[in-house]
């Protein structure tokens, strides 16, 4: 056992290049605890290399990798980020700062909000990485990642290189050319986003038909169909939409936003016709516009009040929760008690739902559950682990963790919130604009001009 310890470290301290002498006793008999699956006990001996202050540095930097791999397998996902990050930060001069590569990718699988793990990936060089003989079978996913941390940052143009880098066969290959083509929108490269989007959707049908896999089909084509509408290519915006099938949690924004693309393509009853079906102050704003096109001056105005009726109030009262709870941690409660069907009036909750609903926010609020998830395997762990140092130190991070995610939970629902209160006065300003060009042309001799 001993022996074969030591070659597991040799071969890992290979992956970075530089060989490494052999371990101390204290580290061979924590990994053949880790080695039997006796995680609770390794995990206590490879804190105690660390913490004891004895240690040399080659066998503080096993103790840090292997402990991170060892609160992986407890289920400590956010715990053995954190040791993973102490190689990660420490650079190539880490006997392990390569090999930690593979489990920051498997921790985007298990973190639901993934943004830490994705920054500490994007700090490696690509082309090194990528072109690492002992990350060959990575090298998908981690073109991928590096392609989403440069596109993150703003570096659209090395994003798309890094997207196009992930092979056909992959299943990393349809998200991939969906970012790709978001990152070419950004660059105003119309032509070569609208091919990503279609290499996106031409890789859906190579994929087992998972429902993620059809909610990024989804995005896809409502991705191309925004992209044929800002190019005015309204026929083709409004066929693009239409397949945005029924159930698809797009399927109000692709009808609203096809309405539009009847709208602008001089088809207004079509356009009509799509708005009974769409809720919302956008829509009743559109539906005033396109009876004011029609000349229908009591119709527009008739739109006009239903939507004062419903949202006149609505920014006053949204303005008055954040106020309320200005605090993000206690608006973090609020959102909840929202996503749950409580606390709020149902006028206001109605219009938070969507809000709240938004993928970035919702990836926090799992992120919460997550930690939530794993504060209670540490109070369900053996007495005697919860007793020693390292569950000290675990807990000691979920409870930080917990505590940044709630609050970035509640900043983030309180800028949704924020949002919505400005484009919510921002119709009912142009409402009003509507409503005056209505009464305005009733006025007139009679003849209409037709679609403003």
């Amino acid at each position: 056992m001993a022996q074969r310890v030591t070659l597991i470290i040799v071969a890992l301290a290979l992956l970075n290049g530089t060989a490494r002498g052999k371990p101390s006793s204290a580290m061979v008999q924590a990994l053949k605890y880790y080695e039997a699956g006796d995680y609770h006990q390794a995990s206590i001996l490879l804190h105690n290399v660390i913490d004891d202050g004895k240690a040399d540095r080659q066998d503080l930097q096993r103790a840090e990798f292997w402990l991170g791999k060892t609160l992986y397998h407890m289920g400590f996902h956010s715990g053995s980020l954190g040791f993973f990050a102490r190689v990660v930060q420490a650079g190539p001069k880490h006997a392990y700062h390569l090999a930690a590569l593979k489990w920051l990718v498997a921790l985007v699988g298990k973190l639901p909000d993934d943004a830490a793990v994705v920054r500490k990936i994007g700090s490696f060089k690509p082309d090194a990485v990528l072109a690492a003989p002992a990350l060959k079978r990575l090298r998908d996913d981690l073109a991928f990642l590096l392609g989403q941390h440069n596109y993150r940052q703003g570096a659209f143009s090395e994003a798309v290189r890094l997207f196009q880098l992930v092979g056909p066969t992959s299943k990393r290959c349809m998200q991939a050319r969906l970012m790709a083509g978001m990152a070419q929108v950004r660059r105003f490269h119309a032509r070569e986003a609208a091919t990503a989007f279609k290499d996106a959707l031409r890789a859906a049908r190579t994929l087992p038909a998972t429902p993620e896999t059809r909610r990024l089909e989804q995005l896809a084509r409502l991705s191309l169909a925004r992209l044929f509408y800002s190019t005015r290519q309204y026929r083709l915006a409004v066929k693009h939409y239409g397949k945005v099938p029924a159930g698809s949690i797009y399927r109000q924004e692709a009808l609203r936003e096809q309405a539009w693309a009847y709208y602008r393509g001089d088809e207004l009853q079509r356009a009509l016709t799509n708005l009974r079906a769409t809720p919302g102050a956008e829509a009743l704003l559109l539906e005033a516009q396109i009876h004011l096109a029609r000349c229908s001056y009591p119709q527009s105005l008739a739109a006009i009040r239903r939507l004062e009726a419903r949202y006149a109030a609505l920014p006053h009262k949204l303005s008055a929760l954040l106020k309320q709870h200005a605090d993000p941690t206690d608006f973090y409660k609020v959102a909840l008690q929202i996503k749950q069907g409580r606390g709020v009036a149902a006028a206001v909750a109605a219009a938070l739902r969507e809000t709240l609903g938004e993928r970035r926010l919702e990836r926090s609020l799992q992120m919460v559950d997550e930690l939530d998830g794993e504060l209670k395997q540490v109070q369900s762990a053996p007495a005697a682990w919860k007793a020693t140092a390292i569950a000290g130190v675990v807990l000691q991070d979920l409870t930080l963790q917990r505590s940044l995610a709630v609050n970035e939970a509640g900043q983030l629902a309180r800028i949704g919130i924020q949002r919505e209160v400005q484009q919510i006065k921002d119709q009912l300003a142009q409402a009003r604009k509507v409503r005056q060009e209505a009464h305005a042309a009733s006025k007139r001799p009679p003849g209409c001009k037709g679609k403003l």
